[in-house]
């Protein structure tokens, strides 16, 4: 369960946890009790594969992923790229 998490950016792009990686960002958190963490933007792109790989060594959940994209809208094709974005592939539709 997660009791406490945190963004990793700010909107703007400003670092909200200290590392200079996202390796070193995580072990921050978990030295300080966090157990959660929204990913923004910098960290998304960064790729999927190197997320996993990251918290995979690491006691850190995602809570949140943000740049979903068009997670509401009326296109079929739209809404099923942006589950695609979020789900690691590349935003295509399948």
């Amino acid at each position: 369960m997660i009791k406490l998490g945190t963004y990793d950016f700010w909107f703007d792009g400003e670092p909200i946890v200290p590392g200079d990686t996202l390796d070193e960002r995580l072990a921050n958190l978990e030295k300080w009790g966090y157990q959660g963490i929204q990913f923004g933007r910098p960290s998304l792109e960064l790729g999927w594969p190197r997320i996993r790989e990251a918290l995979a060594k690491s006691t850190i959940q995602v809570c949140i992923a943000g740049g979903g994209g068009d997670l509401i809208v009326p296109d079929p094709s739209a809404r099923q790229a942006a589950v695609n974005r979020l789900a690691g592939g590349h935003g295509e539709s399948h």
